[in-house]
């Protein structure tokens, strides 16, 4: 598995997750950050298979872009 993106909490983690699966990537796995600094807990790695990398990237920053992230 390869991580996309770390976001800051669980919750804004599985809405992108759920975001890729409506594109059609569905090895999305939500993992929780290894070796965290106090205080960021609650932060989690957005993980896809290793060929998925690449299309995964692309379209979390069509998504995040729309948002205005």
């Amino acid at each position: 598995m390869k991580i996309v993106r770390t976001y800051d909490t669980r919750a804004q983690a599985v809405f992108f997750k759920t975001a890729l699966e409506r594109f059609g990537i569905n090895s999305v796995v939500v993992a929780p950050c290894a070796n965290e600094e106090p205080g960021l807990e609650g932060r989690c790695n957005l993980e896809v298979q290793e060929h998925e990398e690449e299309r995964a990237r692309n379209m979390l920053a069509v998504v995040e872009n729309g948002m205005g992230l």
